[in-house]
């Protein structure tokens, strides 16, 4: 508590003062300030003195941040958030809020010792929370009102312009509002458990072929009912083209994963399967399931595998139990992609030893692997391309049994008959082939 005691009421001093030389002091030469709407309405994330500085003489200004505190006690709010020391990473974990003349925010500050022992900041993000004057509300008991709550409903709803026909939501896919995921559920949640408890948001009435949605609109509580739902977060759109040339010529049937529907339809036939992420190895581990004759994964290239347990030992890190998942969203998002790839990159030897057991089946399947963007693992693949990557749930043993075959190295360049042609020359028969 010292530590973080002494770091923040230095670098609250020269926040508040609005003097960039002051505040870099507090960084290590190689540390980064991520800004979430404070000085300007955009995310920046800066790395170094030269480029924090000249940043801060841009856009602060004295007496600009002001209200600073420590977080940290008994309260539901910030009891998760007493700074804290690390032993797995050898850092101090510091929570404070500010606010500024139209916002109210919160800090998150990681702390490690310089070569002179002296504890500095290898990361400080700051970030606005809530609009002054559009304050979240609390529990609405009756609100300024006294009528029925039927009433008020009734009410509401009437107020309300003509439904739309379609609803666009563009919210990030974090928890949902209000709704926090069962504390029950396992650690890995398969896609239908997922998908069955979003629908239990909105309400579809298949006599009239619409929704009701509850939404808020300006604190009222509207029910609207739109024909269709579209949840547009962009990073997954529509499938990518795989038109080949003389596609007509091939006598088998061809789709993409998208519409991959399970494999007992191709039980008993020949399948390719192009693509070496996450859809990909999905579908290959599924037809194995359902008995086809052969499996063929098209490796173009290569791509970045962590094993189950490696995954879950970081998310826990992040998410640990016991701790709101809105905490561990906190520190995710103040850490931010850049720094993330960065710390990542300085574990490339321990991530390859981790997994190595795995590595060597694959290896002996010829797949071909990389350690992500730089060997920053699969977090720089996430933020970079959003795709590359699998976690291993078997996927492995197929392949270094041989269940699963491998093609590495090669694209397809145009259907025959019987099956694909390849950039090396050549050929494979099929009777399915999917891409994914």
């Amino acid at each position: 508590m010292d530590v973080a005691t002494l770091w923040f009421s230095e670098y609250a001093e020269a926040v508040a003062a609005g003097t960039p030389r002051d505040i870099v002091k507090a960084f290590l030469p190689h540390g980064w300030f991520r800004d979430v709407l404070t000085l300007t309405w955009n995310y920046r994330a800066l790395e170094g003195p030269e480029k924090i500085t000249r940043y801060l003489s841009e856009h602060l200004h004295p007496g600009q941040i002001s209200g600073f505190k420590l977080l940290g006690g008994a309260d539901d709010t910030s009891r998760y958030r007493v700074p804290k020391y690390v032993a797995q990473t050898g850092m101090v974990e510091v929570y404070f809020a500010y606010e500024t003349d139209v916002a109210l925010g919160k800090g998150y500050a990681m702390l490690k010792q310089d070569e002179s022992a002296a504890w500095k900041a290898l990361n400080v993000c700051m970030m606005i929370v809530e609009l002054k004057g559009h304050e979240e509300p609390g529990y609405e008991v009756y609100d300024g009102h006294t009528l029925a709550w039927s009433d008020v409903y009734r009410e509401r709803n009437a107020s309300i312009e003509a439904d739309p026909h379609v609803l666009i939501d563009t919210h990030f896919p974090f928890e949902v509002l209000y709704q926090p995921y069962p504390s029950n559920w396992p650690f890995f949640i398969p896609k239908d458990k997922l998908a069955d408890w979003h629908k239990s948001h909105p309400i579809y009435h298949d006599d009239k072929a619409n929704w009701d949605v509850t939404i808020n609109r300006d604190g009222q509580q509207v029910t609207i009912h739109p024909a269709h739902i579209i949840v547009a977060t962009g990073t997954l759109g529509k499938p990518a083209d795989f038109t080949l040339p003389f596609q007509d010529h091939f006598s088998g049937t061809i789709l993409h994963g998208s519409k991959y529907q399970g494999g007992a339809p191709y039980t008993g036939k020949r399948v390719i399967v192009v693509g070496a992420g996450n859809s990909s190895i999905d579908i290959c581990q599924d037809l194995c399931f359902h008995n086809t004759k052969s499996v063929t994964m098209i490796q173009r290239s290569s791509t970045c595998v962590h094993s189950s347990a490696f995954v879950e030992e970081n998310q826990t890190r992040i998410w640990p139990d016991g701790e709101p998942v809105e905490v561990g969203d906190f520190k995710l998002g103040a850490v931010g992609p850049g720094l993330s790839k960065k710390i990542m990159q300085g574990k490339t030897a321990e991530m390859w030893e981790r997994d190595k057991e795995m590595h060597d089946k694959l290896r002996k399947g010829g797949f071909a692997l990389n350690m992500g963007v730089g060997g920053g693992g699969q977090v720089s693949l996430v933020w970079e391309r959003g795709g590359g990557f699998w976690v291993d749930k078997g996927g492995a043993d197929l392949i270094g049994s041989g269940a699963i075959k491998v093609k590495q190295g090669a694209q397809p360049t145009s259907y025959t008959e019987t099956g694909l042609v390849f950039s090396d020359g050549t050929e494979l028969e099929a009777d399915v082939v999917i891409f994914a």
